[in-house]
């Protein structure tokens, strides 16, 4: 499947427009902000009621939040963190930001 069809997938997104779209949105809210043009990606997540950032790595044809990567996509990446809370925030993705439609708290 390709990448621009999950909703959570933002290209070409500025700093104030993540804040924007995160603002007052419950914990586990997130997005990820992808490049067209290079795999650098970061994935932001909604927690504690401050927005967070996580580099999104790749390496040898995988990606993930750590070394080494373990995710052939970042779909599969979502699917994992969405059932196992992230590294250092502790909490798990639960509601996708989506291009179309905000989740308020």
């Amino acid at each position: 499947m390709h990448i621009y069809k999950y909703i959570y997938i933002y290209f070409h997104l500025f700093r104030d427009d993540i804040q924007g779209k995160l603002k007052d949105t419950m914990n586990g809210s997130f997005l990820v902000r992808g490049s067209q043009n290079k795999p650098k990606n970061v994935l932001i997540i909604r927690t504690c009621g401050t927005t967070k950032c996580a580099r999104i790595i790749f390496s040898d044809k995988k990606c993930g939040l750590s070394e080494p990567p373990q995710f052939y996509t970042v779909p599969a990446l979502v699917d994992y963190y969405a059932k196992v809370p992230l590294p250092n925030v502790g909490t798990m993705l639960a509601y996708p930001i989506s291009k179309s439609k905000e989740v308020r708290a």
